[in-house]
């Protein structure tokens, strides 16, 4: 299993991808605005750039606000 933390901002973004190749779990996300001092990923990118062809298997939102 692997464990990909994006840095989006102000929230969170993980990423799990099981070994099976087959679940992608994406755990919170956030598009936050890019700052001069401060260079983020945007997570749909980052998940067209690394798991291409891939779908998500769960997404788990924990805090709606």
């Amino acid at each position: 299993m692997n464990i990909h933390f994006v840095n989006v901002g102000k929230g969170n973004c993980s990423i799990i991808d099981f070994p099976t190749r087959e679940h992608l779990t994406i755990i919170d996300i956030d598009n936050s605005r890019h700052t001069a001092e401060n260079e983020l990923t945007c997570p749909i990118d980052y998940l067209e750039e690394h798991f291409k062809r891939r779908s998500i298997h769960r997404f788990i939102l924990t805090h709606p606000d």
